[in-house]
């Protein structure tokens, strides 16, 4: 019996022992595997591209890396998206390349006042994107005036920006396109734009701040085409009748405005180059609401859903 046992215990002791290899090579297959893995695999470089006028920039770009900039043949346009290491020393860089006609710095939080300072030999800049470039306050839009060229600014989520930073844009004639959302923008702020009767371009959404009353300063804007008012939820009909002399105007969007009724949209059907209308989460438009739009605007497609028609 005592024999049995003992040869049973032998086996089952070396059963164990094969699992336990088996463990071991499979761990250090494992290992291998993620040893060689990290060892191949190229982590980001900075990313860089030039087609003889435009430069285009990734996120891992270093202020020091911009200096390869100023090597290169008068390039008009650079695009630095999220690039989060660049800061005023950055812009100072810039400033330098003197051709430049088109600079993106979207996602470039690091940036601020001073480094738009740097900027103002850039005579020739005609499109300077500052979206979220959220330490860019009223007193960095006054260097913008020394920009006698620039006629497309975007200002989109710079949420230091108030109705003080519009007085300086109020200089700026030129302008022809014009970004503010999510910006702490009043009428006050609105009065200020009632000059640039240049705008084509206009987006002033995102603003429980902004009436009715702010809409009566943007009458005189006769050449904009394009009208974005988007979650001004004070907005009601009788600031609707302020666009009826924008004759010009070809794409409207008032969505998330809940005071806005078919009555008040009524009044657009003066505005006959409109071709886009959105509509979307103005809650007292009802289906029916926009059948009877189409009928009134019958070249005007109505966007009164999340999906497109």
């Amino acid at each position: 019996m005592l024999p049995c046992l003992t040869n049973v215990f032998y086996f089952y002791r070396k059963d164990q022992l094969m699992n336990m290899y088996r463990l071991i090579i499979g761990i250090s297959c494992l290992l291998f595997a993620g040893v060689t893995w990290a060892l191949s695999v190229e982590f980001p470089k900075p990313r860089f591209s030039y087609d003889g006028t435009s430069i285009v920039l990734s996120e891992y770009i270093t202020d020091k890396d911009l200096d390869k900039l100023l090597e290169l043949p008068n390039p008009k346009a650079l695009e630095l998206y999220w690039c989060r290491n660049i800061t005023d020393a950055g812009l100072e860089r810039i400033g330098k390349m003197e051709g430049l006609e088109e600079l993106l710095l979207q996602f470039c939080g690091r940036i601020t006042d001073d480094g738009l300072a740097h900027l103002t030999g850039l005579t020739q800049l005609k499109i300077l994107d500052l979206s979220d470039c959220q330490n860019i306050t009223d007193a960095g839009l006054a260097h913008l005036k020394k920009m006698p060229q620039l006629e497309d600014l975007d200002l989109w989520r710079c949420v230091l920006i108030t109705d003080e930073g519009l007085v300086h844009l109020a200089e700026m004639k030129q302008l022809r396109k014009l970004r503010l959302a999510y910006c702490g923008i009043t009428d006050e702020g609105l009065k200020q734009l009632a000059g640039l009767t240049r705008l084509e371009h206009l987006m002033i959404t995102n603003s429980d701040q902004i009436t009715d009353a702010g809409l009566a300063h943007l009458a005189g804007l006769t050449q904009v085409d394009y009208l974005s008012v988007k979650e001004c939820p004070q907005i009601t009909d009788a600031g609707l009748a302020h666009f009826e002399g924008m004759t010009e105007l070809v794409f409207l969007e008032i969505n998330e405005c809940p005071h806005i009724t078919v009555e008040g949209l009524e009044r657009l059907m003066k505005v006959t180059k409109l071709r886009s209308l959105h509509i979307i989460g103005c809650e007292q438009i009802m289906e029916a609401d926009r059948e009877r739009l189409k009928k009134i605007l019958p070249k005007c497609t109505i966007y009164h859903r999340e999906e497109w028609d």
